[in-house]
């Protein structure tokens, strides 16, 4: 169980860089790491993957309330003004498609 938490805690702080879904395995992680060491199984294993899995929770909750208050007050304009809100707030173009 404990390789198992190490595992997860690896996979998601790489899944939370390359496409989001880190914190989803992190929560698991975290389950999975604190029955690991309630259990003595494998515990050095255990406490690195869960620390690993807690790191990914605080990062990825971090990003989003950053993204949150970034994108936040766009969300309440009419349709046809949010894309220019986001574009500003980002200093991006998002070009449309037809």
């Amino acid at each position: 169980m404990g390789t198992a938490t190490l595992v997860l805690g690896i996979v998601s702080v790489v899944l939370l860089f390359a496409c989001g879904l880190g914190m989803l395995t992190a929560v698991v992680g975290v389950v999975l790491g604190i029955v690991a060491i309630v259990k003595n199984s494998n515990r050095g294993r255990a406490w690195v993957g869960l620390a690993l899995s807690a790191l990914t929770l605080v990062v990825g909750a971090g990003f989003m309330v950053w993204f949150a208050n970034r994108v936040g007050d766009c969300l309440n304009l009419p349709p046809e003004l949010q894309r220019a809100c986001v574009e500003e707030r980002f200093g991006i173009r998002i070009e449309s498609r037809p």
